[in-house]
């Protein structure tokens, strides 16, 4: 039985054709290491920790993220498992400890984008140094239903200690 619809004679569409292109396009914008206006990332759980942060980055074996310790208020932080996910309050004066990070190309945006997965969405936020300057910039909050956090509470060193202990677990096999 023959189509009913115009095959083009086995060649692509020029619709399908166009997509590609704009897939392509947009690919190589968000794969550009070319610089944006700096923007200020602030991160809560594992981002905090500098190697992570890093391997997040695919950064090189010798190169460091350079991140503040910083704050943000008017959010808390509830525990999505063993991972750390902020959402508003519960009063204007609770307080996210963290770092901030100046983030200068869409690459790095892109990885961090990825990293946070669905389950987050980019909010703006000001955020406070410890030496009382405050900025704009963006976090990530929890988009998912609320019945899914528990509460608890992130501690970075347990983390940092638990990940050790893992890797050095996985080298003695």
């Amino acid at each position: 039985m023959a189509s009913q619809f115009p095959t083009n004679r086995g060649k692509p569409s020029v619709m399908l054709l166009k997509f590609r292109d704009l897939a392509a396009k947009e690919k190589l914008y968000y794969e550009s290491a070319a610089p944006i206006p700096p923007k200020l990332y602030f991160f809560y759980g594992t981002l905090m920790d500098p190697g992570h942060l890093a391997r997040v980055l695919q950064l090189g074996d010798t190169e460091s993220p350079v991140t503040r310790p910083a704050s943000i208020t008017g959010y808390s932080c509830k525990m999505s498992g063993s991972y750390p996910s902020i959402v508003d309050g519960p009063s204007p004066e609770s307080i996210v400890h963290g770092v901030a990070l100046e983030v200068t190309s869409l690459l790095v945006v892109r990885k961090i984008a990825e990293y946070q997965s669905f389950s987050y969405v980019k909010h703006d936020c000001i955020i406070r140094f410890e030496d009382g300057e405050s900025l704009s910039g963006v976090t990530f909050k929890w988009r998912g239903p609320a019945e899914d956090l528990q509460e608890g509470s992130f501690d970075l060193r347990e983390w940092q200690s638990k990940k050790n202990w893992m890797v050095f677990s996985a080298l003695r096999s």
